[in-house]
């Protein structure tokens, strides 16, 4: 973790969040581990590429992850089959031909769609 301090790590250690895990999976390392991850690294990788892969990785851009959002639209953008309940349905059919109406120059109107949590407003 890049940027986080090890006062950062120590309040989101495994241990701390109540996880059981093996140490050997879970280690972190912070800003202020660089030479400990990079011992680390030369531990467990090949004697005789590991500082080369080593400094490779501590040199490699760090790129932010794509939006949760953008993942999720994706998902159910590209997704072929994507079942809706009857009231869905009616809901998607209605919101498509009000869509294609505006096109066609009828009025624009403003649609509200209401439901709970999980019940499909997407």
């Amino acid at each position: 973790m890049h940027n986080a301090t090890g006062e950062t790590l120590a309040t989101i250690r495994p241990s701390v969040m109540s996880l059981q895990c093996d140490p050997i999976y879970a280690r972190m390392y912070g800003k202020d581990h660089r030479e400990q991850f990079k011992r680390a690294l030369r531990t467990a990788l090949s004697p005789e590429k590991a500082t080369h892969y080593t400094q490779e990785l501590l040199e490699a851009p760090v790129l932010p992850a794509g939006g949760l959002m953008a993942v999720v639209s994706d998902s159910v953008c590209h997704r072929l089959v994507f079942p809706l309940l009857d009231e869905q349905r009616e809901a998607y059919d209605y919101v498509r031909g009000a869509v294609t109406r505006s096109k066609q120059g009828a009025p624009k109107e403003a649609i509200v769609i209401v439901g709970g949590p999980g019940t499909g407003r997407a």
